[in-house]
């Protein structure tokens, strides 16, 4: 056993990385909580009874061993309140509503009353209860983070485990990027974002997974912005910054499901981070990144959409941004950033049922890609016709393009500067209170829908079998390689 070998805080440490259970099988130990909630209803996931449950149940054990004074008894107490949060396995959904259902019900802070049991086993006080771990990444641990990536999943009240499919390209990148953020928090790294913004011309790639693609052609993906998780490797030569999207890393052959670098992710979305006079970079907190973004489109080229939401036109501005980031900044709700990576998940779970239509649509597509490719016939040997299925509009906005606001006279209120003829198509965008999403008209319900979303059916069949990520010669920041404690800025 790993106790017979590493002893105490090392083997806990060591049978959480390897997900490992305790060996004694029937512990009387309640099954970890459900942590989803009916929307719109004013519920939390703390509300929930298994949750007040498991909570109580922490409390048993830690409650047993404040009282004792034998440190045999306290030692056992402490390894059973360890081994049912152990259990929750770093989900973070989880680890928050067992910590805020054990203040409410019994007044303290599960972290500290552990910490008063076993002082010296804060690291692994703080791995079972989901901290951001701050441990240097090797090139492999990252490979093998972004190929678990594409089993990334949430909990939704309807559906229970659900996963987050990037084979819908067009939409859903700010949805998708947080659900991996959280997942590579609960894997054990420190993720943040990177954010990149254009508009005349929009960012684009082609995807196999593209509404208009057919087998074998790709198609056009266009929108103003996208957004995905990056890490950090730590080598003798110094940080080196690793994007995870599976949404543009999984579409052509030499990018094929492995992490990309810097220059690899925006060259893909048709950026070139070499150029100075067509790319800005900016990085910092989300407040000073928020107010950066801003203070550059209202100086610069840019162009504006109705619901607040403003892109720089014929140059891209790439941001650096915390975990807790959640979407691109809005003129109309210049103070609408989460708290924190908790505060931000809880915007996640208004903005669901989006991500679910999203991949019931990416599902829709995948058995006609297979419908569709040679040789294949409907069942009663005629050729398959396309299923329609409603989209998933989102309150749309009408663009309003300014050629900059240099000068005090052209200054910008809230509301945002002086409407000019807007396009004969107006593109979507996504409402004030949460992501937004970029431009990619779809013929999915006849509305256009943005961004990006998915996971493919057929995952396995585009995994390298020996992936070689190539090395990156930008150098950015020193700000955007800090490690930060519990998600928070």
């Amino acid at each position: 056993m790993l106790a017979d070998v590493l002893g105490g805080e090392d083997a806990a440490y060591a049978a959480q990385l390897l997900r490992m259970q305790p060996d004694s099988p029937d512990t009387g130990d309640p099954e970890p909580p459900f942590t989803s909630v009916p929307p719109e209803l004013g519920y939390k996931p703390h509300h929930r009874r298994d949750v007040f449950e498991y909570a109580a149940a922490v409390r048993g054990h830690v409650s047993t061993g404040l009282g004792a004074s034998d440190p045999v008894v306290r030692e056992q107490s402490f390894e059973a309140a360890m081994r049912l949060m152990r259990v929750l396995d770093r989900e973070l959904r989880k680890i928050w509503a067992v910590e805020t259902a054990y203040e409410i019900q019994f007044g303290s802070d599960l972290r500290t009353d552990l910490i008063e049991l076993r002082s010296d086993y804060h690291e692994a006080i703080g791995n079972v209860l989901g901290d951001v771990v701050s441990r240097p990444a090797s090139m492999e641990q990252i490979i093998e983070w972004h190929r678990k990536l594409k089993n990334t999943t949430f909990e939704n009240y309807s559906l229970g485990g659900t996963t987050v499919r990037y084979d819908h390209p067009e939409n859903g990148c700010w949805l998708r990027a947080h659900a991996w953020v959280m997942d590579l928090v609960r894997m054990g790294a420190s993720p943040m974002k990177i954010f990149v913004a254009r508009d005349m011309p929009k960012l684009s790639f082609y995807s196999p997974y593209a509404e208009d693609a057919s087998p074998g052609k790709p198609a056009k993906v266009e929108f103003e912005y996208h957004v995905a998780p990056i890490v950090v490797e730590h080598t003798d030569s110094g940080p080196r910054l690793w994007v995870l999207d599976r949404a543009v890393s999984a579409n052509s052959d030499d990018h094929d499901g492995r992490p990309l670098t810097i220059e690899e992710w925006l060259g893909q979305l048709g950026v070139d981070a070499g150029d100075k006079e067509s790319v800005t970079f900016y990085a910092g907190t989300a407040e000073q990144i928020h107010q950066q973004y801003i203070d550059d489109c209202r100086t610069r080229s840019w162009a504006r959409y109705s619901n607040g939401f403003v892109f720089p036109r014929g140059r891209a501005i790439v941001l650096f941004a915390p975990m807790h980031t959640f979407t691109i900044p809005n003129l109309r709700e210049p103070k609408e950033i989460p708290r924190d990576l908790s505060e931000a998940d809880r915007w996640f779970r208004d903005w669901e049922s989006d991500l679910i239509k999203m991949n019931r649509t990416a599902e829709r597509r995948a058995r006609q890609r297979q419908e569709e490719a040679p040789g294949a016939s409907a069942a009663d040997g005629s050729r398959p016709r396309p299923v329609g299925e409603p989209g998933a509009p989102v309150p749309g906005g009408e663009r309003e393009e300014s050629a900059g606001l240099a000068d005090s006279s052209g200054a910008v209120a809230a509301s945002g500067p002086q409407a000019v003829a807007p396009e004969a198509t107006s593109p979507q965008a996504a409402s004030a209170a949460g992501g937004p999403q970029s431009a990619a008209t779809t013929r999915d319900g006849g509305a256009d829908t943005r961004d990006n979303g998915g996971q493919s059916v057929d995952a396995d069949a585009i995994e390298p079998a020996t992936p070689q990520p190539r090395q990156s010669s930008l150098r950015f920041p020193k700000a955007i390689c800090l490690r930060r404690r519990r998600g928070t800025a």
